[in-house]
């Protein structure tokens, strides 16, 4: 599997972003900054990763509110 870069992580958070702002982007960035941390003092984690993953948990959001459908919607995006 291959792991985006932070860069293009957050761009395309940026893109999802202009397709349906609300909270939820700011959501995505506390969840990408707690992982971050936690993974920086759990040895083996990487930060990076971790950050990344959490940053684009919700991406699929994107399409708007569509309860449990955004994980599918983020997978496709993602894929």
């Amino acid at each position: 599997m291959k792991i985006l870069t932070r860069k293009k992580a957050e761009e395309y958070l940026s893109w999802a972003e202009k397709q349906n702002p609300g909270p939820w982007i700011d959501h995505s960035k506390v969840v990408a900054n707690a992982c971050e941390k936690i993974a920086q003092n759990v040895k083996g984690m990487n930060g990076d990763k971790a950050y990344i993953l959490g940053l684009l948990h919700d991406v699929g959001r994107y399409k708007g509110v569509t309860s449990v459908k955004h994980i599918y919607d983020g997978y496709k995006l993602m894929m």
